[in-house]
């Protein structure tokens, strides 16, 4: 066989080397493109956690800090909110410094767009129970692929939190006691009489076809059974009378206790009423008087209740759930 000759092995080499660069080449690239992306991913992430803090501080701070000592009627704190929120988020690190708050805002959830509309007035309509906050860090660093040409980005994150008006309770255990909406501002001490009044500030519930009964209410009291779902726009059947272990229970181991209870438009016994919010009912004695049994409290006071309890979109009858990020 005739011998080759050396240039072909030598050129057979090189084609050789070249080859293996260009392939060292592309995977030393795909591995900074993927080192890059990781590095972005978790700056990302870091941002979303501080925008995700700052918005739930801020949304918290619109309202004040001890609800049941508020005074009403309630002034919602924008500013606050605002200053609140930023120093929150930039409190969280990002990529070992503080983010930049690029966009805070106050605004109303709208539930159905699933929007901020901003504004902050203690009016119903415009009382604001959200709160926006976006983060960004600029100039975020590439460290392999910049040697390819690609230059450094700008990152963002956005979160909204709200911290909205009851308008669902889920199923749980508590008081079958329902307050007449012209009452449930009243910061002073009201008198639910139980007897034979054509109308009250208040009195038992249950749910049609079902009527108030000891056996149910009691049940509902000590956890044998659940308060079922309730909404606004439910109706309810109201009844007036003497239950007599409800009482002695109230009596014996609830007072001070503060329920989460249904506001109904109008208290008339013996028929039904339609719920309209949810408001904390604390009750402060038992008492029987000229032959009347009566269940004093106070309402008019703000609270909150966890998400796992109560459902945000209602009206403003004092009772909140917790803040909670909704974006």
């Amino acid at each position: 066989m005739p011998e080759q000759p050396e240039s072909f092995w030598r050129s057979e080499k090189g084609a050789v080397a070249l080859t293996a660069a260009i392939c060292l080449t592309a995977l030393l690239a795909a591995a900074g493109l993927v080192i890059d992306l990781g590095h972005y991913y978790l700056v990302r992430q870091q941002l979303k956690n501080a925008a995700d803090a700052g918005a739930l501080a801020g949304v918290r701070a619109i309202f004040p800090y001890d609800l049941k000592s508020a005074s009403l009627p309630l002034e919602p704190r924008c500013s606050f909110a605002i200053t609140t929120g930023t120093a929150t988020a930039q409190s969280n690190r990002t990529d070992a410094l503080s983010p930049g708050v690029s966009y805070i805002q106050t605004g109303k959830w709208d539930w159905q767009k699933r929007e901020l509309v901003p504004c902050c007035s203690s009016d119903p309509a415009g009382f604001p129970n959200a709160v926006t906050v976006t983060t960004q860090r600029a100039d975020v660093p590439l460290y392999f692929m910049q040697m390819f040409g690609a230059k450094p980005k700008t990152l963002a994150a956005t979160s909204t939190a709200v911290m909205d008006w009851v308008k669902s309770l889920k199923p749980h255990k508590g008081l079958g006691l329902a307050i007449g909406k012209d009452w449930y501002k009243e910061e002073a001490e009201i008198e639910i009489a139980l007897n034979d009044d054509s109308n009250d500030k208040g009195g038992w519930y249950a749910f049609p076809p079902n009527k108030p009964n000891d056996e149910l209410l009691t049940n509902w009291l000590t956890g044998q059974e659940l308060i079922p779902f309730t909404t606004a726009g439910d109706y309810v059947y109201l009844q007036n009378g003497v239950m007599h272990t409800v009482l002695d229970l109230l009596k014996q181991g609830s007072i001070g206790e503060a329920f989460p209870v249904p506001v109904v438009d109008e208290v008339k016994f013996n028929q039904t009423a339609q719920v309209v919010g949810f408001t904390l009912f604390t009750i402060t004695a038992i008492k029987k008087v000229n032959g009347k049994h009566i269940v004093v409290g106070k309402t008019g006071r703000l609270g909150e209740v966890s998400p796992e309890l109560g459902l945000p979109g209602g009206e403003n009858f004092g009772l909140l759930t917790n803040a909670k990020l909704v974006q």
